[in-house]
């Protein structure tokens, strides 16, 4: 599970607004690195079938 912060969630819609990108989802991508994982945020204007979408304060 992946906690997202109050201060994180006002800091991404402040960069979204400046960026103009309201309707741009943030992605979370994980992907093998070593002997773990890497997670990567990336903005994603379109949906894949295979999203899980999830809403956090609007």
């Amino acid at each position: 599970m992946i906690e997202v912060t109050t201060e994180a969630v006002e800091k991404l819609k402040a960069i979204m607004v400046d960026e103009e990108a309201m309707d741009t989802a943030l992605r979370v991508v994980v992907v093998p690195a070593g002997d773990g994982v890497q997670y990567m945020l990336t903005p994603e204007s379109e949906q894949h079938d295979d999203d899980v979408l999830t809403e956090i304060d609007g």
